[in-house]
């Protein structure tokens, strides 16, 4: 995209995209103010996205008009997009993850997306690209903040518990060739058509727990379990490893601090090894003082992602084989059997709604699904929201290719492109070998999250800066303690926090419910025994 910057005869700068001007040859600025004045906005004091502003100029007349409103101009660049005119400017493929990184999930609530009318006359393609790319983003966004807000105390409840109960914790070590990775998808049951290793050599398994009854059909254990959710799930997928033989102990449990504690990891042997304890930058990793030395994965939005993550920090050189990652359906199986979610498929199902009904039913409006095919002529389902999960998967496993290899078990159709392990070829031979660390002592571990709940409860004593009622803008490095600020609100008082994000109520009413949160924690830590 060519762009020429120009003066105009007010002495302001113009803009000339692809020779046709962007803003006023004569007065930008008068341009640009009147185009404020003449918006109606919904949410005044909530954030604005501005497309096509190609000199700023649209960006300060919008401040100057709303005052409490955050504007994050998206100007045009030969080279993509550039985020208020900062260096350096982002590729269009590469604008998603980075305006990601600029908004909170609360500010969705607020939201405004705006577009210069000169751009769109000017560079019409631009801003069709632009505008895919901030609807990618929004809908991102709404997940995130449905899902934080319907969970947000739990994930709280469950790391304090997890802060305070967990005595040890493992550090993992590989060698070997490679790892077999095991998702819960229906192609995981092509493990038949693979030998194990020859000579005496074992295959070494990092596996989603929702893999874990799928796995024993093939007298295969994982020697590392990762599991991100944060409720129900956990105790029963974790409860359907494979028990260990005798005298060995079982798998790793590999977990953020939020998910769930299990009983079947609290009253294990004494000689099984501690959970893997990593840290994402989650907000709730404050209540653990020594969470500073667990080595960082960044937080994915699934859990394919998740185990890619996991096996390139453990192996980064490594041959991944990937199993049972398919992002869509076999038929109308989405998993491998048996499974847990079978069991609770079969009690709903009755005479007037078969399972095959329901199956169908939860693929989603019949608008939203695309049929697939799979390599043996087997037809195949996908809808958006698996197709939202492989941009991630892709992500990390371009990451892993850098320095590694990867190599799919039994490509589903949406992974067509991929290469395939051909049959009759013998998994990687590898090893994971555990080490226990011990964590502080009781007291110690207590002391540290009741200091974080006082400080959480200080700290939300007055609002975020730049939020609605509140006049001026922060410096860049006070952003992130915004943001962070803005998402312990959402965990703690989700319902109230978004309507005084939106203007519609006081602070008065979210501090009242997150000092609440906040007290049912602290009376959690003084009464916790494991």
């Amino acid at each position: 995209m060519h762009l020429e910057y120009r003066p105009a005869r007010s002495g302001e700068e113009t803009l000339l995209a692809e020779g046709i001007l962007l803003h006023s040859s004569y007065d930008p600025q008068r341009e640009a103010r009147r185009f404020a004045q003449a918006l109606s906005l919904d949410h005044p004091r909530g954030t604005a996205l501005l497309l096509g502003d190609g000199t700023g100029v649209v960006s300060r007349e919008l401040r100057e008009c709303y005052p409490c409103l955050r504007v994050i101009g998206l100007r045009p660049s030969p080279g993509g997009v550039s985020l208020e005119g900062a260096e350096p400017e982002i590729p269009l493929t590469r604008l998603e993850g980075s305006l990601r990184n600029s908004l909170a999930p609360l500010e969705v609530t607020a939201i405004q997306v705006i577009s210069w009318p000169g751009a769109s006359r000017a560079i019409p393609r631009w801003v069709e690209q632009v505008e895919r790319s901030v609807l990618a983003v929004l809908r991102s966004l709404q997940a995130e903040l449905a899902t934080t807000a319907s969970f947000g105390r739990v994930w709280l409840t469950n790391a304090l518990r997890r802060t305070l109960g967990e005595e040890r914790r493992s550090t993992l070590h590989f060698q070997g060739e490679g790892l077999l990775l095991a998702a819960a998808g229906p192609s995981l049951e092509q493990l038949h058509r693979f030998p194990r290793p020859a000579r005496g050599g074992s295959t070494a398994v990092i596996a989603a727990s929702s893999a874990s009854l799928g796995l024993g059909r093939f007298g295969l254990s994982p020697a590392l379990t990762l599991h991100t959710d944060g409720g129900f799930w956990a105790s029963r997928y974790t409860r359907s490893c494979r028990p260990p033989a005798e005298g060995r102990p079982g798998p790793v449990l590999a977990l953020p601090l939020r998910a769930s504690p299990c009983q079947s990891v609290r009253h294990s042997p004494a000689n099984a090894p501690g959970s893997f304890l990593y840290r994402t930058g989650w907000v709730g990793e404050e209540l653990a003082p020594d969470a500073a030395s667990w080595p960082f994965l960044q937080d994915q939005p699934t859990v394919g992602a998740s185990l890619l993550a996991l096996a390139h920090h453990l192996a980064p050189r490594a041959h991944l084989v990937v199993a049972g990652l398919d992002l869509c359906s076999r038929d109308l199986q989405n998993h491998a059997r048996p499974h847990w979610n079978d069991r609770y498929l079969a009690l709903a199902a009755g005479r007037l709604s078969p399972g095959e009904t329901l199956r169908f039913q939860r693929l989603g409006p019949p608008g939203q699904i695309s049929p697939l095919l799979w390599q043996d002529g087997t037809r195949g389902w996908q809808n958006e929201t698996l197709a939202l999960y492989r941009e991630p998967v892709e992500t990390v496993l371009g990451q892993h290719r850098r320095s590694g290899t990867v190599s799919f078990l039994s490509p589903s159709p949406v992974w067509s492109g991929e290469p395939a392990l051909p049959p009759g070829t013998p998994l990687p031979r590898g090893v994971i070998t555990t080490r226990d660390e011990p964590r502080p002592p009781p007291h110690r571990l207590r002391e540290g999250a009741r200091h974080c709940l006082l400080r959480w409860q200080e700290e939300l004593r007055d609002p975020p800066r730049q939020s609605p009622g509140q006049q001026g803008s922060t410096k860049e490095q006070d952003r992130a303690a915004r943001e962070r600020l803005l998402s312990l609100l959402l965990h703690l008082a989700p319902v109230e926090a978004i309507h005084w994000y939106r203007g519609t109520s006081s602070w008065e009413s979210v501090a009242r419910a997150s000092d609440e949160a906040l007290k049912s924690l602290l009376e959690l830590a003084g009464t916790f025994s494991p």
